[in-house]
């Protein structure tokens, strides 16, 4: 078994504007490539453009929630992303395990990030 290379390029999906930009200061703080959508179809379209290597989404969200993002996401066998949702909710999160690698209930911690994301020893 191959062990996939740790995440460089990460893509924050928020409906929110100031979570997905407080969470995408963070990241890049954290030496990742950072993109941020504020809906699950802005993501589809910057995913089609450019595969991040991980996705963090919000899974409540109008339109196409981070449940609906995850199924497009799976049903695509040329992305390959890490996908970790995030919720308010504990409810939402149980919901949404099985679709999800990783699920965080919000406020996500610092602490967090860096356990689900390493980033150790990158040359970027």
């Amino acid at each position: 078994m191959t062990i996939p290379p740790p995440p460089r390029s990460v893509l924050v999906v928020d409906d929110v504007p100031d979570m997905s930009t407080s969470l995408g200061l963070l990241l890049a703080g954290l030496g990742f490539s950072v993109r941020t959508a504020l809906s699950g179809e802005q993501a589809l379209c910057l995913i089609r453009d450019d595969p991040p290597d991980a996705v963090i989404s919000d899974i409540e969200m109008p339109g196409i929630g981070g449940i609906g993002l995850a199924q497009a996401i799976k049903r695509d066998s040329s992305i390959n992303a890490l996908l970790i949702g995030i919720s308010g909710s504990a409810q939402s999160l149980r919901a949404a395990a099985d679709l999800f690698d990783h699920t965080l209930l919000k406020p996500v911690s610092i602490e967090a990030l860096e356990e689900l994301l390493p980033h150790e020893d990158w040359n970027i």
